[in-house]
């Protein structure tokens, strides 16, 4: 019996993680859906402190995709 992969939404928040964790992610066999995962020290989409209102968007779409969890 083949054993599900877990699906995650990843929200890099535009930041340095960007360039590596969807790959590390998926190095260990998750099946990743990428949310902002384009570096831009702006921080066009979200503020990137780790509060409530900053996770909205990865709440929202780990509902959507019905996704194993979110990070």
């Amino acid at each position: 019996m083949k054993e599900k992969k877990l699906k995650i939404v990843l929200d890099c928040g535009n930041g340095a993680t960007s360039l590596v964790a969807p790959q590390i992610f998926k190095k260990f066999g998750f099946e990743v859906i990428e949310l902002f995962c384009q570096p831009d020290s702006n921080f066009p989409n979200r503020n990137p402190e780790p509060t409530f209102e900053a996770t909205r968007f990865l709440r929202e779409r780990v509902l959507k995709e019905k996704a194993d969890f979110g990070v």
